[in-house]
């Protein structure tokens, strides 16, 4: 018994110690782009939660009974933490921010607009999703979505700091765009793992997605965070493990196309000749991997975008052999309505994305005040 309260102890002093490295920002943007994992041992939890983007909004955390745990840039300044007012945390965007907004939508199935907005505080369902027990800067999640105190979350694939040697807790871990984040959940019964190694795949300097061209031989690196418990982040190579491939996502990675085994590098190369264009994932269930005793390996992905340049115009969307301000129009038609149009050229700045954004840049082609897109 006494062994078990020891883990447990150690469990929730890693899992709930988490802060991004700086606080010194008190001027929040209102809300934040990111990519979110949610993992449960060697799967995920769905395909909702696989490199999925999200736009968390700011909210008043008073809409929870939360008002406790507003953001605080100054939390860990001294060795006694405490919350912020409602000025200091407007438009900071934190991780408990994100915690509430997505699971009113994977869990209470809430549109975008309507999470956000107060419905798991006013459903009372607030205490079984989210029990929030503690203070400001020091707080825990109980049973997160029922699943108990065994969860890790990392930001960015590091172990999140606010202080030397000091974490911090969910309340305080400021979001920004393009921010990961990635959530593991694992089963121990018998209290004999004490954290999360989060698989992480780099190709061509990023670790969320990467482009290429049909043809390419795309080379992934894998690596597994590890940290003890509030220091800095250190990353094992992923050596050995088998790696994965699809354009259909499921939530085990294990029954995707099998690309091959990382070498003694954490290295494993994509022959993309036989692919069409289109958008690839990347994967491994970690069944293979190992960093450290008592540590659970959750599962990675990063996402693939393949061009074919070689049949693709950029900018012509219609396929009149022009690019004008047509072009440009059908793009924004297609964002907002779904019209048809040649998807492939309509990506200029190839981020897997066709909005508002590509067809500026149409347009400013069109005009002559660039001479070529992104994607070239």
């Amino acid at each position: 018994m006494k062994k078990k309260t020891l883990a447990m102890l150690t469990v929730i002093a890693v899992v709930f110690s988490m802060a991004i490295t700086a606080f010194a920002d008190t001027t929040g943007t209102g809300s934040a782009k990111i990519t979110l994992s949610i993992s449960q041992n060697k799967q995920f939890y769905s395909t909702d939660a696989m490199m999925t983007e999200y736009e968390v909004p700011y909210f008043d955390l008073a809409l929870y009974g939360l008002q406790d745990y507003y953001y605080n840039p100054d939390c860990y300044a001294s060795d006694e933490q405490k919350a912020g007012t409602k000025t200091t945390a407007e438009n900071n965007v934190t991780m408990l921010h994100a915690l509430i907004y997505i699971t009113e939508i994977l869990q209470l199935g809430a549109s975008p607009g309507e999470a956000g907005t107060g419905m798991l505080y006013q459903s009372g369902e607030l205490a079984n999703y989210i029990p929030l027990q503690g203070a400001a800067g020091s707080s825990y999640i109980t049973n997160f979505w029922g699943w108990g105190s065994d969860i890790n979350y990392y930001v960015n694939y590091a172990f999140p700091i606010g202080r030397n040697g000091w974490g911090a807790t969910s309340d305080q871990i400021l979001l920004k765009d393009g921010d990961h984040l990635s959530i593991h959940q694992f089963d121990n019964p018998n209290w004999d793992i004490t954290g999360s190694t989060f698989a992480r795949f780099t190709a061509n300097g990023s670790s969320t997605s990467a482009s290429a061209d049909k043809g390419d031989k795309v080379k992934f690196t894998l690596e597994y965070t590890t940290s003890q418990y509030g220091a800095e982040t250190d990353y094992v190579t992923g050596e050995g493990v088998s790696v994965y491939y699809t354009d259909k996502l499921s939530t085990n990675p294990a029954k995707w196309t099998k690309i091959g085994t990382t070498n003694s590098s954490g290295q494993v190369t994509l022959d993309t000749s036989k692919l069409s264009a289109g958008i690839y994932y990347i994967g491994t269930d970690s069944s293979e991997a190992y960093v450290a005793d008592a540590r659970s390996h959750a599962p990675g992905i990063i996402k693939l975008i393949l061009k074919d340049t070689a049949s693709v115009t950029y900018g012509d969307v219609n396929t009149d052999g022009k690019i004008n301000a047509t072009d440009a129009s059908l793009v924004l038609r297609y964002a907002t309505s779904g019209v048809s149009i040649t998807t492939d050229a309509a990506d200029v700045n190839g981020d897997g994305k066709i909005n508002s954004t590509d067809a500026s840049l149409i347009l400013r082609y069109s005009a002559g005040k660039i001479t070529k897109f992104p994607v070239e």
